[in-house]
Formats: structure tokens, C-alpha cells, sequence
């Protein structure tokens, strides 16, 4: 029981912080990736403010040759791919590739927006390097015309590179945090479960008639209460029974002094009292909680209980009992539909002796 009921308290909390923590390291994981790359999606379209009018004035001065160079350069410095594509979404420069084996660009999702005026963003495999790529495309214009399209791209593994670091750091203080919260639950579960266990023990000391039992008042809040009051319970316990015992005693002695037999049947016909005087009339050591006709086999006898029973009345009759003669008398009581018999031996004062009345059935 002592680990039990530990173990279920703690193990549930346990339980609870690592669902908890799971579900909030994956929400975070996304969110963090999705903030950083919104980040790099805005840093690349303040590097194409930058890029597009020296762009436009290197492919209008020296054509794509001196485009190439230029990108290529640019590359070197910032490591970001940049690649240059006309209206008809022909490749003119690539800062990685040669445009010449480069395919047309134009149904590139993000290509093809720009052709149309739009600044366009997306995160997909690139066919030509074959690897996962950033991609941000911005139109160029010319006179108010789109005359190409400026594409930044950034390789995925950079930025999940990024992404893993910042995760080992998140892990880290997520390890970190959890172990004190699991110390704070080992704690709380043991400053409910020891007051509970506390309890229960007393309990069952009660249950098995130990009213001596007490619970410690060291604790604090309800369980102080719920102390107080288990201790108080004990001790009313105790002088309840006491009392009750006491009681038993004087009416065992009252009992024992009274001359005449004296016999309590329930409602089930069952011997629920019985004075020794009773006791030795019909010979029985230990009758309580017989049928007082396996008892007293006695037809009389039997008859004066069930008339008494079904009338609700009293009445009496002379009976014999192991060969003696005795004066019955029965009362019903109703508040507990009882039959209280009452007997009075007659064989002393009788000169024919107990010849009268039914014998042993």
C-alpha cells in the first residue's frame, strides 16, 4: 500500500509533465522553424532591395556574361544562390549553375508568381542540386513592366543546422526544467501520500477495535483538520465503547442475579440473549445465535412463541424442560419485534412433581 499509493500519485503527475512537455517541444520545434525561416524570408527580400538595381544596370551595360560574374561574386560573399531569369523564364545567370544546361524557370512555382508582379516564397527540392532549398523569388521591372525575375535561395541544411542547435539548446533546458519539476512532484506526491497513508493505517487500527490510534497533527491545511478531527473521533470512539462496556457488564450482572430464566428471540427466531438460569434449564453451553426451537424442544413452548409473535401480545404457559416443570411467560416487544421469554421453576413447589404439561418433544 505504501508504494501503491506513491507510485500512482507520482507516476500520474510524471505522466502528465511528459505528455505535456512532448506536445509543448513539438509546438515549439514548429514554431521556431517557422519564425526562423520567416526570418531568413525577410532578410532575403532586404538583400533583393539591395541586389535588383545593380542587377538591372550590370545586365543592361555588360549582358549575361557580366551578369554571371557578377552573381558568382555576390555568392562568394553572402553564400546565398542567386539566379536570374528573363520574361520568358529563360535562366540568364546562376551564382551555382551554368544557365546554359539549366532548363527554363518559367513554371517554377515561385518563378512563375513573380513573372506576374508577385514577391512569392517557397520550400522544395531543388532539381538541379538535388537538396532542399529556401526559395525567394521578387519581380524585376522595368518602366513599370516585368521584365524578369530576382531568385534568393538558401539550402535547407544551413538553416536546419541552425534548427538543430537551437533544439539541443531548447532540449536542454526543457531536460533541466522537468528535472526540478519532477523533484517538486516527488515532493508534493510524498506530502500527500504520506498523510493519506498516515490515515488509512490508523484506519483499519480502528477497524480492529484499537482506539488508542492516532494521526500525527504535525501536518498543515485540511489534512491538519482532517487530523484533529480522526483523533477526536478515536477518543469518542473510545469512551462510546467504554461506556458501552461498561453497560454490558451491569447487565450481564443484573442478568446473572435474576432468579427466573431469561431469554431475548429476534424476528428470525434466533437466541439473541440468554441468562445462565435460562442457560441451564435447557442445558446449552453456547445457544446464542441458534433457533431457539433447536434449542428448547418444546411443542408448548414453540406454540406460546408464535402466538405471542402473531398477536403482538403476551402470554404464558407452563412448560417442561428437561423434565422439570416451569412457569413460560413471553411479551412482544415492537419497537425490535422481539419476543422476551421469561421462566419460573415450579418442580420445587409442586408435590406431584413435573409429571404436568408436554414432555421433551
Amino acid at each position: 500500500m505504501k508504494n501503491n499509493l506513491f507510485l500512482r500519485i507520482f507516476g500520474g503527475f510524471c505522466l502528465i509533465i511528459v505528455a505535456a512537455s512532448a506536445v509543448l517541444l513539438l509546438l515549439t520545434f514548429k514554431a521556431v522553424r517557422t519564425a526562423y525561416i520567416d526570418d531568413q524570408a525577410v532578410h532575403l527580400g532586404n538583400l533583393a532591395e539591395v541586389l535588383r538595381p545593380t542587377i538591372a544596370s550590370t545586365l543592361k551595360q555588360g549582358g549575361p556574361e557580366a551578369l554571371e560574374l557578377y552573381v558568382r561574386n555576390v555568392d562568394r560573399k553572402i553564400r546565398v544562390r542567386i539566379t536570374v531569369v528573363d520574361a520568358a523564364g529563360t535562366v540568364l545567370a546562376d551564382s551555382e549553375e551554368s544557365p546554359d544546361r539549366m532548363e527554363s524557370h518559367q513554371y517554377r512555382p515561385e518563378v512563375f508568381r513573380s513573372l506576374k508582379g508577385e514577391t512569392a516564397k517557397a520550400v522544395r527540392r531543388s532539381s538541379t542540386v538535388r537538396a532542399d532549398m529556401l526559395y525567394m523569388s521578387f519581380p524585376l521591372s522595368e518602366e513599370g513592366k516585368v521584365v524578369g525575375a530576382l531568385r534568393l535561395s538558401k539550402f535547407m541544411k544551413d538553416i536546419e543546422g541552425l534548427l538543430i542547435h537551437l533544439r539541443r539548446r531548447i532540449v536542454g533546458t526543457a531536460a533541466v526544467l522537468m528535472a526540478v519539476v519532477f523533484l517538486v512532484m516527488l515532493l508534493f506526491s510524498r506530502s500527500i501520500s504520506g498523510p493519506v497513508r498516515e490515515f488509512i493505517t490508523a484506519s483499519r487500527r480502528v477497524a480492529d477495535g484499537d482506539f488508542e490510534a492516532k494521526v500525527s497533527l504535525r501536518h498543515r491545511g485540511e489534512f491538519a483538520d482532517f487530523a484533529r478531527s480522526f483523533n477526536t473521533m478515536t477518543s469518542d470512539l473510545k469512551s462510546t465503547f467504554a461506556t458501552c462496556e461498561e453497560r454490558r457488564e451491569e447487565l450481564d450482572s443484573i442478568l446473572s442475579s435474576v432468579q427466573d430464566g431469561l431469554l431475548v428471540i429476534d424476528r428470525d427466531d434466533r437466541i439473541v440473549l440468554i441468562n445462565e438460569k435460562f442457560r441451564t434449564a435447557v442445558a446449552e453451553a453456547a445457544p446464542e445465535g441458534r433457533f431457539y426451537w433447536e434449542v428448547i424442544r418444546s411443542t408448548r413452548f414453540t406454540d406460546l412463541v408464535r402466538r405471542v409473535k402473531d398477536g403482538r401480545t403476551k402470554a404464558s404457559d407452563e412448560v417442561v424442560l428437561k423434565d422439570r416443570s416451569f412457569l413460560c411467560a413471553a411479551a412482544f416487544l415492537p419497537s425490535r419485534e422481539r419476543v422476551v421469554v421469561t421462566i419460573h421453576d415450579l418442580s420445587d413447589v409442586r408435590d406431584d412433581g413435573p409429571g404436568r404439561g408436554d414432555r421433551r418433544a
